[in-house]
């Protein structure tokens, strides 16, 4: 027996992945422009934790397909590829290299920019963990990240846009631990 599908029990479409390009401005240097809409943190701050996750998500394959693109592939499968390979395109894995990354917000109008500079610092924090999870930064530590305030301009076309420019800085030296410290007198220090 066939089952009738109606508008209540059809599959919902899953979204479409927004466009997105890649570019190299110079040696290490290079802009990614996703046609998506960096928002503020107040549209999800309280939201359930599996909300955060889905636009981490988003933002992960949207910079994947770009990426994917940028190789040469046009699907989402050739996003996966690019991820397994360890996006040699731009980082050799796990190689704990310090990143600049300028996140620029291109809005429809002057009333979307975000007014508050506290949320448009944090607004690039989905962004910052997809990146890192791609692999693209090493983490996303202020020891291996410099990132500024976003910047915000009003679109020519009108359309939301996100352009990630990531520049290499230079090799992180890997930390040594410190040891505890095990003196008597450093200890009775404490206590009195």
């Amino acid at each position: 027996m066939r089952r009738r599908l109606s508008m209540r029990t059809a599959p919902r479409p899953g979204r479409a992945i927004p466009d997105g390009f890649v570019r190299q401005l110079g040696d290490a240097h290079w802009e990614l422009r996703i046609e998506r809409e960096l928002k503020s943190p107040n549209k999800t701050l309280w939201a359930h934790w599996r909300l955060k996750q889905a636009e981490r998500q988003a933002w992960e394959a949207a910079v994947l397909l770009a990426i994917a693109r940028y190789g040469g592939m046009a699907v989402v499968a050739g996003a996966q590829l690019v991820r397994l390979a360890g996006v040699s395109l731009f980082v050799a894995a796990g190689a704990r290299e310090r990143r600049r990354v300028v996140l620029t917000r291109l809005v429809p109008s002057v009333r979307n920019f975000i007014r508050d500079d506290d949320n448009l610092s944090f607004s690039g924090k989905p962004v910052f963990d997809a990146l890192k999870r791609i692999g693209l930064l090493y983490e996303d530590k202020r020891e291996f990240l410099d990132a500024p305030r976003p910047s915000q301009v009003v679109s020519p076309d009108g359309r939301y846009l996100t352009v990630i420019e990531i520049q290499r800085l230079g090799m992180v030296p890997a930390t040594r631990t410190r040891k505890p410290i095990t003196s008597p007198a450093a200890a009775e220090g404490l206590l009195s």
